[in-house]
C-alpha cells in the first residue's frame, strides 16, 4: 500500500470513528484498526491524535463542504436557489444515513470547544470560510434581511438541524425541519 493511500485511509477511518463515537471516544488502536494499516503507519503520518483530527477536519470541510457548496452555487441560477439546493441534498444525505453521524465540523466544535483551544480555532476559521463563500455568493443581491444577519443564521440553522435530526432520528420531524430551512430561504429570499 502507497503512503499516500495509507494517509488517505486514516482520514477516512478518523472521519467515520470520530462521528460514530467522538473525539474522546475514539483512541488511535480504532483508527488504525478500522484502517487496516500499521500503527508504524499511523505514527509516520499523524504524531498523535490531535494531529490526525485537524487532518480530518480539513478533508472534511474541503472536499465534503466548502467543495459541495460552491458546486451548487457555481451552477444555481441564485444564490438562494444554490442553498436550498445544499440544504435539500444534506437533508437527503443525512436521511439515506438515518440521521446517524451529523457533521463532523459541527461534532468536534461541540465536543473540543472547551478542552482542545487548538482544533477549536481550526473549527472556528472553517466557520468563517464557509460565511466568506456565502459572503461572496449573495453580494450585491437583495434580501429580506441583511446579509450580516442571514449569513450566521443559515450557518446556525444548518448546524442546529443537523444536531437535532441526530438526537431524534425521527424521519417525519426530520423532514419538517429540513423543510423549514428551505421555508426561511424562500422567505429571505423573496423581492422586496
Amino acid at each position: 500500500m502507497s503512503l499516500v493511500k495509507a494517509k488517505d485511509r486514516l482520514i477516512k477511518a478518523a472521519q467515520e470513528t470520530f462521528l460514530e463515537r467522538g473525539y474522546h471516544g475514539t483512541g488511535t488502536n480504532a483508527i488504525i484498526q478500522r484502517a487496516g494499516v500499521s500503527k508504524g503507519s499511523f505514527f509516520y503520518h499523524f504524531p498523535d491524535k490531535p494531529s490526525i483530527a485537524k487532518a480530518c477536519l480539513d478533508a472534511y470541510f474541503e472536499e465534503e463542504l466548502e467543495w459541495h457548496l460552491e458546486t451548487v452555487l457555481s451552477k444555481a441560477e441564485t444564490p438562494i436557489a444554490g442553498v436550498r439546493q445544499f440544504v435539500e441534498e444534506i437533508y437527503e444525505y443525512y436521511a439515506a444515513d438515518q440521521f446517524r453521524g451529523g457533521c463532523l465540523l459541527g461534532n468536534l466544535a461541540l465536543e473540543l470547544s472547551d478542552s482542545e483551544p487548538e482544533i477549536a480555532n481550526q473549527i472556528k476559521g472553517f466557520f468563517q470560510r464557509w460565511e466568506g463563500i456565502l459572503r461572496d455568493a449573495f453580494a450585491g443581491q437583495s434580501l429580506q434581511v441583511s446579509l450580516d444577519a442571514f449569513i450566521p443564521l443559515f450557518v446556525g440553522l444548518i448546524q442546529g438541524v443537523t444536531l437535532t435530526t441526530k438526537v431524534h432520528k425521527d424521519p417525519a420531524k426530520a423532514k419538517q425541519e429540513w423543510d423549514a430551512i428551505i421555508e426561511f430561504l424562500d422567505l429571505v429570499g423573496q423581492q422586496a
